[in-house]
């Protein structure tokens, strides 16, 4: 059924009041969150009070759902997931100066053919359905297929170049 995070991730797009255990751990979108607006924080001594509340204020169970879906459609949907890890990775590749290899070809054809890699390291070919579309990163695909192996495919590169 999964994890705590990833039912979590399911719940803000359900049309529900998201409760949250209030508790130490974090995941990477809680600073979006606002305790009270977003969701409801509760522990075992606030639970039920809180539940009661809501339960009986339609205008706070509308306005948590309200924001839940925005939660949802600004942080946790599979675009927004993707994008979150396409920036953090791109950061840590920044910081740690990968781009000297990764964005040259002929380096990185050296790289692979030293380590007598070529033929088990393949490109991934993904055909993508049509729809969700956020920064370049596609919300779904159909089909992910084995494409050829990377040092084809930069000889190919360094040739057309």
């Amino acid at each position: 059924t999964g994890s705590y995070s990833r039912n979590l991730n399911h719940l803000w797009s359900t049309g529900a009041a998201v409760v949250l255990w209030d508790g130490p751990w974090v995941e990477w979108y809680y600073p979006a969150l606002a305790t009270g607006k977003t969701h409801l924080a509760v522990n075992r001594s606030t639970a039920e009070a809180a539940v009661d509340r809501v339960e009986a204020d339609g205008t706070e169970f509308q306005r948590l759902v309200k924001e839940a879906k925005r939660v949802d459609q600004e942080h946790v949907c599979a675009s927004c997931i993707a994008n979150y890890w396409r920036r953090a990775l791109e950061a840590i590749r920044a910081r740690a100066g990968y781009a000297d290899v990764l964005d040259d070809p002929r380096t990185l054809l050296k790289l692979f053919e030293r380590a007598d890699k070529c033929a088990e390291v393949v490109l991934a070919q993904a055909t993508y359905l049509a729809g969700e579309s956020d920064g370049g990163v596609k919300g779904s695909f159909t089909n992910v297929e084995a494409g050829p192996n990377v040092c084809e495919e930069l000889r190919r590169m360094i040739k057309g170049s």
